[in-house]
């Protein structure tokens, strides 16, 4: 296969079954994960997906006892026995946090360690008695997605249809739920079955993925890619659809990468491939996202670092025109590069309004911590000469009318006069 050929890759017959199954749990992980992340509970779809453990194991026991084929059944009884320990999980934790007055964060990790125990203690036993059913219990461990039949993958696909649903549906509501509550009770929102549905969404999306990436790796998909999706916007919806979009792309890589990096002597599974696609995404949301990425908050506070270089540099000629003033060359050439500085290092006609621009709000700021806050006129200088670099015309605009247009500061400067706009 071509590595741009994706089309070939969906014709596989060997991996299109896997994939459209990935995909769709992928999908729908990344959605209920969103939830969880606004809800600050992510810590919730790990300790479910431990819950589940034990009665994955369990489960695995029904096609032996009923006398069915374990190739056929094994991923619905385990499914099941799996989605009954992770509700009874949850309620452990609704009883020790409601009942037991246990903190959120201790419930969660107490039910987390104390279930994943006895789901361990249970594999041990299945290992020496029942080996057959150990090692199917072992996929759901650590997933094993080419073991995924075409009804498993249907599965998992028709699941995704019905969570992006519910959530198309239901969008309006979960925000007061999730965003003004008050609101919603004055409303008479039935707000507990809302967040029983959901909860019961969020336990079948854990337990439907635990066959691609298993038990130990199910938070990944939950948390991975609303954490990608967070630096990317401030709206909810927006983190829904990003969050969607960065795991179904993870799923799609994960498998890609995990085919053609395999060979006969080393075989990559596609569960932690697709973790790993995932972290790498988060690794870029955090430095590069245009609202809260690492480096691009960099750029910007070096951009207003030069900016106010620039603009104490226009005020110090403006007040001093006949002063040979020492600056950085840089920023000498920034001005230069702007048209505020003339070859001669002296003002131009556009440097001059630009720093009467300056002076001006500089001023008005003095003047307003000393009228309205009350502060001394020989202490207000420090902090006007950091306020005045925050301009906006509508500011200027709002303080200069709020102090009634002013022609003096505090230290019987002139304010320079107000320019307007052209």
């Amino acid at each position: 296969m071509n590595w741009l050929n994706l089309f070939s890759f969906f014709q596989d017959p060997i991996i299109k079954t896997s994939l459209l199954g990935t995909l769709g749990m992928a999908l729908s992980s990344s959605i209920m994960g969103a939830l969880l992340f606004v809800r600050k509970r992510s810590l919730m779809g790990e300790t479910l997906s431990h819950a589940a453990f034990p009665g994955v194991l369990l489960g695995s026991l029904t096609p032996f006892v009923f006398g069915l084929d374990p190739f056929t059944w094994n991923f619905y009884g385990m499914t099941a026995g799996g989605f009954i320990f992770a509700l009874l999980g949850l309620k452990c934790v609704d009883w020790m946090e409601k009942k037991g007055k246990v903190k959120a964060d201790s419930a969660l990790t107490w039910t987390l360690a104390s279930w994943m125990g006895w789901g361990v203690l249970i594999a041990s036993i299945f290992q020496q008695t029942h080996p057959t059913e150990y090692r199917l219990s072992l996929l759901y461990l650590y997933g094993q997605v080419v073991t995924m039949t075409l009804i498993q993958a249907q599965i998992y696909a028709v699941f995704a249809l019905v969570v992006t649903c519910f959530i198309t549906l239901t969008y309006p509501y979960l925000k007061w739920l999730y965003f003004d509550p008050t609101h919603a009770r004055l409303l008479g929102f039935k707000a507990r079955l809302l967040e029983l549905i959901t909860f019961t969404l969020i336990v079948l999306t854990i337990i439907l993925g635990i066959k691609s990436v298993g038990v130990v790796l199910m938070v990944g998909m939950l948390v991975g890619p609303p954490i990608a999706a967070r630096p990317w916007t401030i709206r909810f919806s927006t983190l829904i659809m990003t969050a969607a979009l960065f795991g179904v792309l993870s799923a799609l890589i994960g498998a890609l990468l995990s085919v053609k990096l395999s060979s006969q002597a080393l075989s990559l599974p596609t569960g932690p491939i697709i973790l790993l696609t995932t972290s790498f995404f988060c690794l870029l949301s955090l430095l590069f996202a245009p609202y809260q990425g690492l480096i691009m908050r960099l750029i910007r506070m070096q951009q207003f670092k030069l900016r106010c270089q620039m603009e104490n540099s226009l005020k110090q000629l403006w007040k001093n025109p006949v002063t040979d003033i020492k600056m950085p060359f840089y920023i000498e050439g920034l001005l230069k590069w702007k048209g505020f500085l003339s070859s001669d290092k002296k003002l131009s006609s556009k440097g001059v309004l630009e720093a009467e621009k300056i002076v001006r709000l500089h001023r008005l700021w003095e003047v307003y911590l000393v009228e309205h806050l009350g502060q001394r006129a020989e202490g207000v200088h420090q902090t006007a000469e950091e306020l005045e670099h925050l301009f906006s015309p509508s500011l200027e605009k709002k303080l200069s009318s709020l102090l009634n247009n002013p022609e003096l500061d505090p230290h019987h400067q002139p304010i320079p006069p107000r320019q307007e706009p052209l």
